[in-house]
């Protein structure tokens, strides 16, 4: 069954993969790659991988709003931290 694997979509965008297992509680099992030095199949949970493409756009639209916010809060911590430095007495004795 082809699937489509979003767990590392920030980094390396959507793929596709074949899986040749899915078990009931959504663990999606690809076989291991021929001639591949690790002979172990790799494993995706439930919500790592998609049966349609626009499921797993739309999945991926939901991971770039999470960490958006996340990098606003990341830039709101380094503003308040320069301005504390900014207004705190230059040449610390």
């Amino acid at each position: 069954m082809k699937i489509y694997v979003t767990k590392y979509a920030l980094t390396q965008g959507i793929f596709t993969q074949e899986a040749d297992k899915v078990t009931a509680s959504g663990m999606a099992q690809v076989p291991p790659k021929r001639g591949a030095s690790v002979n172990m199949a790799e494993l995706y949970h439930r919500g790592e991988w998609f049966r349609t493409f626009p499921e797993a756009v739309a999945d991926v639209r939901k991971k770039i709003a999470k960490k958006r916010v996340s990098i606003a809060k990341q830039l709101a911590k380094l503003d308040a931290m320069e301005k504390f430095f900014s207004s705190s007495k230059k040449g610390g004795s």
